[in-house]
C-alpha cells in the first residue's frame, strides 16, 4: 500500500524524482539536466502555497508524484492551478497509483482554496477523462499539440 505525502517532508527523494523528470521530460527543453530538475523540485518544498510537489513512498521508497504549479501555459496565466509532473515508476503501473496522485493533487488545491485546476495533457487524456476532467481547448506547448483539461473541485 502507497502512503501519499508531501516532497517537503521526504527531500531525500528528490534525487530519484529528478531522474524521473529528465527521462521522461527532458527532451522538451535542450536547457534541462538532472540538476535543473534537482532545482525545481527542491523550489516545491511548501505545504501551504504553490508550487508544491506530492510523492508516493512504498516502504519509504518512492513510486511516483505529482506537482501542482502556479503556472503553465504563457497564454493561460489567468488559469491557476496547474497539475503538472505526474509520474509512476514503470513497474508500479496500472495499479490506481496515478489516479490516487491526481485525486491527492486535487485535495491539496482544495486546501489552498482554488475552486477549479489545469492541466496539458498530449496523450493521457482518457485518464484524466476518467476521473472527471474536461477538455477545455487544444494548445501547442514545448513545440506539441496538447489539450488543456479543467478539473472542478466544487
Amino acid at each position: 500500500m502507497s502512503q501519499i505525502s508531501l516532497l517537503l517532508h521526504h527531500p531525500e527523494a528528490i534525487p530519484t524524482l529528478a531522474g524521473w523528470f529528465f527521462g521522461e521530460w527532458g527532451h522538451l527543453d535542450e536547457a534541462r539536466t538532472v540538476a535543473t530538475e534537482t532545482e525545481r523540485l527542491s523550489a516545491r518544498l511548501h505545504a501551504d502555497h504553490l508550487p508544491l510537489t506530492l510523492v508516493a513512498l512504498i516502504d519509504g521508497a518512492p513510486v511516483g508524484t505529482v506537482s501542482l504549479r502556479a503556472e503553465q501555459v504563457p497564454e493561460r496565466r489567468e488559469w491557476t492551478p496547474w497539475l503538472a509532473g505526474l509520474y509512476v515508476e514503470p513497474g508500479q503501473r496500472g495499479r490506481g497509483l496515478g489516479g490516487e496522485l491526481v485525486a491527492a493533487a486535487e485535495q491539496a488545491a482544495r486546501q489552498l482554496g482554488f475552486e477549479a485546476m489545469f492541466l496539458v495533457a498530449y496523450d493521457r487524456e482518457a485518464f484524466y477523462h476518467r476521473l472527471g476532467w474536461t477538455t477545455v481547448e487544444s494548445v501547442v506547448y514545448h513545440r506539441q499539440t496538447g489539450l488543456i483539461l479543467r478539473r472542478s473541485l466544487t
